[in-house]
């Protein structure tokens, strides 16, 4: 399973404007601390796009 959301600290006026639809830090990993993680991680959009996602 993929997924994907924005955090409170996005960096770009991508996503929702609305904070209550921002992900907290570590919200997803005690919304869902009942299921085995298998991996993890997040990215965001900071430096030389060009060079990749930091």
């Amino acid at each position: 399973m993929i997924s994907f959301g924005y955090t409170q600290q996005k960096v770009s006026e991508l996503g929702p404007k609305n904070p209550r639809f921002l992900l907290a830090d570590n919200e997803l990993l005690t919304l869902f601390s009942g299921l085995m993680l298998v991996a993890y991680t997040e990215h965001a959009n900071l430096g030389l796009l060009d060079k990749g996602v930091r």
